[in-house]
């Protein structure tokens, strides 16, 4: 585990020198920025690119792009435009919150404090009811603003599009996911965009064809939502619990995804992080305390959650 920290530290610096640094540069000759000073970027890595996570690529002074930048990530200008053309995600009214975990891993997704103290109202399936059958029955049926799943990946390293979500009883395939309409046309009361929220391990990475939209992260864009959150890499079950949780809290406040995810890569990166302020205090104190106990034993190991290598590996793809 430190040699890959090494080696994600060593390919921040090179990335952000070699790539980023200049592109900042142009920005901000040329651009404007937004109200809060940040320029927003949609990247298409080509190639191996698709592997780096740019959030974390080192600027001038040591300062990671994501505190600069607020960023997206597309396979091509195609995928981009097909989002574009999508209505924005806003304030959650509806939400599907689908725990595809078993046993103690169950205990560390985000599902149930999401519910609790997030989307109260959120449609939430028993472990007997999470199967391929009934999400796909209710994605098909049903219009949801936000919709999070915390599952395993079972991927394919020679044959991308085979990749598929597990959940109990069998799998979630790329093609019965790209065949869905989650706009949710013809359903009542469907108007804004959907978000999907992956906390699948390695949802957005392609091994045989890396910048050619072969993951299941891209299958949900092809789906027509609007923003998809991804991750490059796998993380622990509680890791990203954590940093899911936060995106959320921004998320249903207000903020647009990107901007959600940026600002829980912070949360993630700051030593001295605060429990959102929104959370009821009895959530509130597990969820410090939680907080506490993860990065206590990972500083054990001479690990921190401030370490680009469990938050970093999460993009935003869409609008």
């Amino acid at each position: 585990m430190a040699r890959w920290r090494e080696a994600l530290r060593e390919l921040a610096e090179r990335t952000g020198r070699s790539h980023l640094a200049p592109l900042l540069h142009t920005l901000t000759r040329r651009c404007g920025r937004r109200t809060d000073g940040r320029h927003r970027v949609v990247l298409v890595p080509v190639g191996d690119l698709a592997f780096v996570p740019w959030a974390a690529a080192v600027l001038d002074r040591g300062v990671p792009a994501m505190d600069r930048l607020v960023m997206t990530m597309v396979c091509g200008a195609r995928q981009f435009i097909a989002a574009s053309e999508l209505p924005r995600v806003g304030p959650a009214r509806t939400a599907l919150l689908v725990n595809g975990l078993t046993g103690k891993e169950a205990t560390w997704a985000a599902t149930g404090l999401l519910h609790e103290a997030v989307y109260p109202d959120a449609v939430r399936p028993s472990t007997e009811e999470t199967t391929v059958p009934w999400l796909l029955g209710h994605l098909s049926d049903e219009h949801f603003d936000v919709v999070d799943i915390a599952a395993h990946l079972a991927a394919d390293v020679t044959e991308s599009w085979r990749a598929r979500i597990v959940l109990p009883g069998g799998g979630l395939g790329i093609d019965r996911i790209g065949a869905l309409d989650l706009t949710g046309e013809g359903v009542s009361g469907a108007s804004g965009g959907v978000c999907v929220s992956l906390a699948c391990c390695a949802s957005n990475v392609s091994l045989s064809h890396p910048d050619e939209g072969f993951t299941v992260a891209s299958a949900f864009l092809a789906a027509r939502a609007s923003a998809v959150i991804a991750s490059l890499w796998p993380l622990t079950n509680a890791t990203t619990g954590f940093l899911m949780t936060v995106f959320h809290y921004h998320l249903s406040v207000g903020r647009e995804p990107a901007e959600a995810l940026r600002r829980a890569q912070r949360w993630m990166r700051d030593p001295d992080r605060r429990v959102p302020g929104g959370f009821p205090e009895p959530l509130a104190e597990a969820f410090a305390d939680r907080v506490a106990r993860v990065e206590a034993a990972l500083r054990r190991r001479g690990d921190t959650m401030t370490s680009p290598a469990h938050w970093a590996g999460v993009v935003h793809m869409g609008r």
